[in-house]
């Protein structure tokens, strides 16, 4: 009896092997087996199908079809950079865009400056054709100021003198009127023409000056200004910006896990 039971066990095993062979070779697939006991070694078969597959997702960043991102304008939010920029280039503009009225005062502060340039520039440039036409031409013998006068009275050579006439006539004039080498070359009352002329080219000088102060004037308003703009760019932002609440929330759905963003403003 017992004979009997091992032999119908050793059937079934052989049996249960012969079937499963036959199953793995239907899908390709080939079986090594040492022994019928044995698990059995699955290898690839002839055909061009794998036995495992790998799926590969590619997900590309940025706003898709179904993207739920959405570009928020704050309303009364203004540009920091564009303010101080505005104002950079035309001073009190960037103030005005704010809604500072203080920009008025840096537009005003612009016209003053350059009106006040022109005036200052011409003037000086009047007064140094003044000064100088009050001293004549050096080649002129009827100048209140020339060559052969200043040769006979010292007998130097005016050699140097010409070349710096020729070379720089605002150096030239400077030097006969304020260096008291060249008074000689002034007329027989040279100390009354020669302060004369000394008082012309102050004014001159003196108008020059200024003409630099507005000059000067005119970029500390740029930067000044431009300066002030981004302060009341940022200034008007403040309580604009601490009224913004950022919530985030997110889940998981059958599509996958999602992320939600939202910009809560309170007016």
């Amino acid at each position: 009896m017992t004979r009997d039971l091992r032999w119908l066990a050793l059937a079934g095993a052989a049996l249960l092997a012969l079937s499963s062979g036959r199953a793995w070779s239907s899908t390709g697939a080939s079986s090594i087996q040492s022994s019928l006991l044995a698990p059995r070694l699955i290898t690839a078969g002839s055909s061009d199908s794998p036995l495992l597959a790998q799926r590969v997702i590619t997900r590309e960043w940025g706003e898709s079809e179904d993207s739920s991102y959405r570009s928020v304008d704050v309303p009364g939010y203004k540009s920091e950079g564009w303010a101080m920029m505005m104002s950079a280039a035309v001073p009190g503009t960037g103030q005005l865009y704010v809604g500072e009225h203080s920009g008025f005062i840096y537009l005003l502060v612009e016209v003053v400056g350059w009106a006040s340039l022109v005036v200052l520039r011409d003037r000086a440039d009047q007064q140094k054709q003044d000064s100088q036409t009050y001293a004549g031409s050096p080649y002129d013998s009827t100048s209140a100021w020339n060559f052969n006068r200043y040769n006979r009275a010292t007998g130097q050579d005016t050699l140097a003198l010409a070349q710096l006439y020729a070379g720089d006539r605002d150096a030239f004039y400077h030097q006969i009127g304020f260096n008291d080498l060249y008074s000689a070359g002034w007329s027989n009352s040279y100390d009354a023409n020669r302060s004369q002329y000394q008082s012309l080219e102050d004014d001159y000088q003196s108008s020059v000056k200024k003409s630099r102060y507005a000059a000067g004037a005119i970029i500390l308003n740029h930067v000044v200004s431009a300066i002030d703009a981004l302060h009341a760019a940022r200034t008007h932002n403040l309580p604009l910006t601490q009224n913004l609440r950022l919530r985030m929330g997110g889940g998981l759905t059958p599509r996958g896990a999602n992320l939600r963003l939202a910009l809560e403003g309170r007016f």
